[in-house]
């Protein structure tokens, strides 16, 4: 069984933008595995209201170098855990 569409995003200090991108992401997506890319600000706490532990990936720093590498393990870990139709990429600035 499908886990339907499933909301693909990497975020860093977005606490300002993540209720209403999340609400609205939502409207669209099933479900939802975020990588926290080190956040500093009350974003991490925020998805944490709004998903799972196991839909958040959480990173200890902001290292953009290695942004396909997170990348790869976020696909990685959603491919592993769940069971999209698909998949949709996003960032926390972007509203639909």
């Amino acid at each position: 069984m499908s886990d339907g569409v499933m909301l693909f995003a990497q975020v860093h200090n977005e606490e300002k933008h993540i209720p209403e991108w999340f609400d609205n992401m939502m409207k669209i997506c099933d479900s939802a595995v975020i990588l926290d890319d080190g956040s500093t600000d009350g974003t991490y706490e925020l998805l944490r209201e709004r998903l799972p532990e196991k839909n958040i990936i959480r990173d200890k720093e902001n290292d953009w170098s290695q942004e396909v590498i997170k990348h790869v393990r976020l696909y990685s870990h959603i491919l592993d855990n769940f069971n999209p139709s698909h998949i949709f990429t996003t960032s926390a600035d972007e509203r639909i």
